[in-house]
This record gives structure tokens, C-alpha cells and sequence, in this order.
């Protein structure tokens, strides 16, 4: 598969990142509950819908949706393909019939998409899902401390960089280019959950985020004045995400 430079944007990242990702993942596999679940706010599942997951990283969402849904998975990332064994894409071709899907869900990656994969990705979903279906989106907000986080500290302390592009409230009607009704466009405030030590916790940030130059004590601080890293009731360390 020939890939253009904005699909080889993602597809690099995690081509070098998404082993060290996924590693984060099977450390802590409960650390982003709060997102994941969230991605099906509001949502009436019924016995029988085809769901695609794009791209599906690790193969992280399935496992919250009830197994009378069909999953499909599709990666843009050979890394992220081998490690979940599904299949490759690009943004602009994705390879389904027409009107297949009830739901396309895709999580904390267009960030790392350009404007042009942007709007190929909403024509495709568009092309990709039944009428009436759905097209649910979760990233970042601009305004965000997580946008500080990831587009200062990681891009600092993370050799390949990181340099998102990320959402505003005005990003569902730009991009949807007036195909979809969006219905619903809500900023979600919530909790990652990391490990009871402290050591533990800043290893798996370091491995989900690439940060092979960062270093413990200035990580922490950075953590607790931008993300409110601080232990929750079960005396594990949290850090506020959204």
C-alpha cells in the first residue's frame, strides 16, 4: 500500500512508538477506563451492530462493548496492525463496502492526522456508515492542560517529538463538511488511573508517550502542577485528563 506524507505522520509515530504504547497498556489496562467507557456515552447498542474501531491501536475498546456487537479493526500503523493482527489503511481508502457500518468510533489519534486526512477520513466515514449511523470522535481540546502536557513536555522530552494538532469546539463543523449533523460536541473531564507507586506510574506515562529523554523528579512536578498527578482513595496515583 502506497501511504501519503499525512498518513506516514501517524503511521511513523507509531510505527516507532506503538510497542512502547501498548507495553503502557498491558502495564496498567484499567488506567484509561474512564476515557474508553466514555466513548459510548449516550450510546443504545442493540444485538447484532457492526461497529468499525479506526484506528484501533492495541485493540483497546472492544474489550467494553458486549460481545453481540460486531467489531471491526483497522490500523494505520504496521506496528499497532501486528500487535492487535488486523488489518492496514490509510485515512483516505479505508477498505469496506459502502453503508456497512452503525458506528465508527476513533479514539486519541487525530491529533496526530492533517487537515486534508481529516476531511478524507469524514468522507470515508460518511461513505462507511448506514444512514442514521455514527460517527464518534474523542481527542484533545487545544485549550486543555493535556495539550500543554503533550505538545511541550512530551514534545521535549520525546526524541521523535510530539506535535498534535488538536481540536476546538468549532472542529466537528469544519470537518464534517456539513455531511453529518453533529449532535453532540461535549468537553469530558475525567481520571486516568496509574499504579500505587510512584515509579511505576511515571514509567508507564514514559512508555505511552515516547519519553525516553524524561526524568523522574522533573516529570512529577510537571505532573502535579499541570495534571494534578495525586493518589485517589484507593491509594493509587491519578492524573486528570480530558
Amino acid at each position: 500500500m502506497n501511504l501519503s506524507k499525512e498518513d506516514r505522520e501517524y503511521s511513523t509515530i507509531f510505527d516507532q512508538r506503538g510497542r512502547w504504547y501498548h507495553q503502557a497498556m498491558m502495564k496498567i489496562p484499567d488506567s484509561r477506563d474512564n476515557e474508553f467507557k466514555l466513548m459510548f456515552k449516550g450510546i443504545s447498542f442493540k444485538s447484532g451492530d457492526t461497529v468499525l474501531d479506526f484506528p484501533s491501536g492495541g485493540g483497546y475498546l472492544k474489550h467494553y462493548l458486549h460481545e453481540n456487537i460486531k467489531v471491526h479493526e483497522l490500523e494505520a500503523s504496521e506496528a499497532f496492525a501486528k500487535i492487535n493482527n488486523c488489518e492496514i489503511s490509510s485515512w483516505s481508502n479505508i477498505p469496506f463496502p459502502d453503508k456497512k457500518f452503525d458506528y465508527i468510533f476513533c479514539c486519541a489519534s487525530l491529533h496526530h492526522v492533517g487537515k486534508e486526512n481529516r476531511r478524507n477520513f469524514f468522507s470515508e466515514a460518511f461513505r462507511l456508515l448506514k444512514p442514521c449511523g455514527i460517527l464518534c470522535l474523542a481527542d484533545i481540546d487545544k485549550n486543555e492542560p493535556v495539550a500543554l502536557f503533550l505538545n511541550e513536555y512530551v514534545h521535549k522530552n520525546n526524541s521523535i517529538g510530539h506535535e498534535g494538532i488538536f481540536l476546538t469546539s468549532k472542529s466537528a463543523s469544519q470537518f464534517a463538511d456539513k455531511k453529518f449533523k453533529v449532535f453532540r460536541n461535549e468537553l469530558c473531564r475525567y481520571k486516568w488511573y496509574l499504579h500505587k507507586n510512584i515509579f511505576s506510574s511515571l514509567d508507564f506515562l514514559k512508555l505511552m508517550f515516547g519519553m525516553d529523554k524524561a526524568k523522574y523528579k522533573e516529570m512529577k512536578q510537571f505532573l502535579k502542577e499541570q495534571l494534578n498527578l495525586c493518589k485517589d482513595e484507593d491509594d493509587r496515583w491519578t492524573i486528570d485528563w480530558s
